[in-house]
């Protein structure tokens, strides 16, 4: 049977390069508000559209996936269903600027802080802020080295160079692998950067930065720190991370670089005392309300509190109005007393 499916992105399971006769294919899981999963096989031109997708797009928020026309097959083993493109008939949509996935992203709460996603205790894509603090020593070291030929990383180092692919006596590609703690509102969180995190501020890669410490006479040890890192430490940073719960570690998607979006997301997930909650509340009820007007989204029975804690993401707080200084909304209203019982 044929089905139109639509998840939020949690996880990509395995990954199969095309080549030798074998077409490109990617597993990923979706899932859905209440949590459901499902897993999604991409192949052919699919899984090259998100890869692609997935590696050079803007993820701001959640990334939403609809695929039409998609196979249904169900495990004989486990009886969980899985569903693959339809080679000629389906369509891959990510992240369609379209009023139903806007109102399925809105029932998505996607800005959490660390302790808040500690308390998950399940692997989850979302966003979350942070200052570098210190960089923890791993085994591995700041970096690591894989094989040209399938990207399979190894231990061994240089000519000793060897892959399980059969790959031997080949220069292995170096790449960063950076741990570093991280705190907000005093809870901490252990957070991996990549190339792609670390080489913007190194200005470096990490076989160029390899290259300067043999010139300067320094060991080549993946657990000797060149001093180029610390450009990394005391960064207040937003980002888009996967939590990985087994490990408790945060494996970073995407760096967002908005202007004041640190700022933002802090009031929203620390307000202080001079912080008017119900202005923050009615700013980002009427930015969802521009975005799906005549569109009640699945919490609009809701108090507008409680719609704001349920269903606030990264789009909707940079859309809300700026916040201005007024009295604290914590403080209690005068006018009204408490009455108490007296006991015979």
């Amino acid at each position: 049977m044929l089905y139109d499916v639509i998840g939020v992105l949690q996880d990509v399971l395995k990954m199969q390069m095309g080549g030798g006769g074998r077409k490109s294919c990617v597993n990923i899981a979706l899932r859905d508000i209440e949590g459901n999963m499902i897993e999604v096989a991409l192949r052919g031109d699919y899984c090259k559209q998100f890869m692609n997708y997935n590696t050079h797009g803007k993820m701001v928020g959640p990334t939403v996936i609809v695929l039409t026309h998609a196979w249904c097959k169900i495990n004989t083993v486990s009886g969980a269903p899985s569903l693959s493109n339809a080679w000629n008939d389906s369509r891959l949509l990510l992240n369609l600027d379209h009023p139903q996935i806007d109102e399925f992203k809105a029932s998505l709460n996607e800005v959490k802080s660390i302790s808040a996603i500690y308390e998950l205790r399940k692997d989850c894509f979302t966003t979350t802020i942070g200052r570098t603090k210190t960089f923890k020593a791993s085994k591995f070291g700041w970096y690591f080295e894989s094989c040209p030929g399938c990207k399979q990383s190894n231990k061994s180092q240089g000519e000793n160079f060897e892959c399980p692919c059969g790959i031997t006596n080949v220069e292995p590609i170096t790449k960063f692998k950076i741990e570093l703690e991280l705190e907000y509102d005093n809870h901490k969180g252990t957070f991996v950067f990549w190339d792609k995190d670390v080489i913007p501020y190194t200005k470096l890669n990490a076989k160029e930065l390899r290259q300067i410490m043999k010139e300067a006479g320094e060991e080549d040890n993946p657990k000797i720190w060149p001093v180029h890192l610390v450009v990394l430490l005391n960064k207040e940073l937003v980002f888009r991370i996967k939590y990985q719960s087994s490990y408790e570690q945060f494996s970073i998607v995407a760096i967002l670089n908005e202007e004041n979006l640190f700022n933002k997301f802090d009031n929203y997930l620390c307000p202080n005392e001079e912080t008017q909650s119900e202005e923050l509340e009615q700013s980002a009820q009427v930015s969802l309300d521009a975005n799906h007007a005549g569109s009640p989204t699945a919490s609009s029975s809701s108090t507008p509190a409680k719609r704001v804690a349920t269903s606030t993401t990264v789009s909707d707080l940079m859309l809300a109005e700026e916040l201005t200084t007024k009295q604290s909304a914590t403080k209690a209203k005068p006018g009204r007393k408490t009455k108490h019982i007296k006991k015979e």
